[in-house]
């Protein structure tokens, strides 16, 4: 009883201060999937004092002491760092499966932030006119999706730059268990995921996060062009 009271204390004291409903409060923590308000912000305080240390870190050792012209080429060669790793490793045998799994499937979920999905949206289009349902979804909505959309049939993709503050575990686990082939397209390696899914498809550099959205789009046209290829 003491931790609801607490719950309820400082829901109220956030939706004053915010200016909202505490029922406004609830929603939004519901719909990215959190268990109750302390939960939301043990996380939040914890991913914001992480990304200000890598922030600090990232300054201090690559932009204060750089003149605008290195880091101009800095950035430059961190992106061709980066997509020169995806070409390198590029395995087609594995992008073939996945058009493969496409085509044998009744309908493709893509699950990822916005800017994740940005990438697919011309694989979308693609699927779309081959005659397959094909739903582009950010994380934030699984738990509809979850209830309404995963089968037997279903191809469902999970698209995840890198570690963050999101959760993919609960789609992930729903899709496995109603049969639906599991996709999972990553920058970084993760055993415990690779484990579990149907398919694991690393690119990029490992931890250089938002260098690897250069790389993103090259997979997500590549899987385009051989939809059309193959189809």
């Amino acid at each position: 009883m003491d931790e609801e009271i607490l719950e309820s204390f400082l829901t109220n004291e956030l939706a004053r201060e915010a200016n909202v409903s505490k029922a406004s409060i609830s929603r939004f923590i519901k719909k990215y999937s959190f268990e109750n308000y302390q939960q939301f912000r043990t996380l939040l305080s914890t991913q914001t004092t992480l990304l200000d240390y890598n922030l600090k870190v990232f300054l201090s050792q690559n932009i204060l002491f750089k003149s605008n012209e290195e880091i101009s080429e800095y950035l430059f060669q961190q992106c061709l760092d980066n997509l020169v790793a995806t070409k390198e490793n590029l395995d087609l045998a594995t992008l073939l499966k996945i058009v493969q799994l496409f085509k044998e499937s009744e309908d493709i979920t893509f699950l990822g932030d916005e800017h994740d999905l940005d990438e697919f949206l011309l694989l979308q289009i693609k699927l779309l006119t081959s005659g397959k349902c094909a739903y582009l979804f950010k994380v934030s909505e699984t738990k509809t999706v979850r209830s309404y959309f995963f089968n037997e049939n279903s191809v469902v993709v999970i698209i995840n730059v890198c570690d963050g503050f999101f959760h993919y575990h609960d789609a992930l686990e729903n899709a496995k268990e109603v049969g639906a082939k599991v996709i999972y397209i990553r920058q970084d390696y993760n055993k415990e995921v690779a484990d579990k899914v149907d398919i694991f498809y690393r690119y990029g550099v490992e931890w250089s996060i938002n260098t690897g959205y250069v790389s993103l789009y090259y997979i997500g046209e590549l899987l385009e062009k051989l939809c059309i290829r193959n189809f």
